[in-house]
C-alpha cells in the first residue's frame, strides 16, 4: 500500500529513533518507467532523424539537429546511465551516529560515499516535487574524499551537475524511494546532534 508523505516521514524517523539506521533504496518502479520513457524519446528522436520532414517553423537540417540530440542525449547518455543504476541498485542507508553512506545495496560492494555527520554544513533539496534530488553541502576536505571514493561515472556527473548544484556539494538522486522526504530526515537529524543550523545562506532543506 502507498504510503502517503507524512507516513513515510513518520516511519522512516521512527527506525532512526528505535535502530539508528534508516534506509532510502532505490525505486525500481520509477527507474522501469523512466527506461520506458527514454526507450521511447530514442526511438522518436531516430523516426525524426531518418524522417526529417521540414515543418512550417523549421526548415530539414534544423529537424535533424533535433533528432540527432534526441538520439545522444536519451540513447546514447540516458540508457547507459539508467541501465547502470539499476544494475547497482543503490541505497541511501542514514545511520545516526556514523552518518551517511550511498552506494550499491549488494552485499559486499563498496560505499559511493562514506559522509559523516561532522562534515555536512548544509542539506538542501533542488528540483521540484518527485523530480527533485537531496544535496549536501560537504567540508571541502571531505568533499574531496568523496569524490575520490566515487567510482569515474560518478564524478564525471557531479563535475558536470557542479555549476547547478554549487561547489563541494554531493547529491543523492530523485530515484531514491521517499526522495521527498530525505531532506527533512536528514534536517531533523543534523539538528539533534548539533542544534538549530545557520539560516544565513537558506533554509537547511
Amino acid at each position: 500500500m502507498t504510503q502517503s508523505p507524512q507516513e513515510a516521514m513518520n516511519r522512516h524517523m521512527t527506525e532512526l529513533q528505535q535502530t539508528g539506521q534508516t534506509v532510502f533504496p532505490t525505486n525500481m518502479t520509477r527507474m522501469w518507467l523512466s527506461l520506458l520513457g527514454t526507450l521511447g524519446f530514442t526511438a522518436l528522436g531516430l523516426w525524426i532523424l531518418f524522417n526529417p520532414h521540414p515543418t512550417m517553423r523549421f526548415p530539414s537540417w534544423v529537424v535533424v539537429i533535433f533528432g540527432a540530440a534526441a538520439v545522444l542525449f536519451f540513447g546514447v547518455i540516458g540508457i547507459p546511465s539508467l541501465l547502470f543504476q539499476m544494475a547497482r541498485r543503490n541505497r541511501l542507508l542514514v545511520d545516526m551516529e556514523r552518518g551517511l553512506s550511498f552506494g550499491s545495496e549488494k552485499i559486499g560492494a563498496q560505499a559511493e560515499a562514506d559522509i559523516a555527520w561532522e562534515e555536512v554544513k548544509r542539506v538542501r533539496s533542488w528540483g521540484y516535487g518527485v523530480n527533485s534530488f537531496t544535496i549536501v553541502n560537504l567540508k571541502p576536505e571531505a568533499y574531496a574524499r568523496v569524490q575520490r571514493q566515487s567510482s569515474t561515472f560518478n564524478r564525471v556527473l557531479t563535475a558536470a551537475n557542479s555549476k547547478m548544484i554549487g561547489e563541494n556539494a554531493y547529491y543523492f538522486p530523485a530515484t531514491l524511494k521517499d526522495n521527498r522526504q530525505l531532506p527533512y530526515v536528514l534536517e531533523a537529524v543534523w539538528t539533534q546532534k548539533f542544534g538549530e543550523p545557520d539560516y544565513s545562506q537558506g533554509p537547511l532543506a
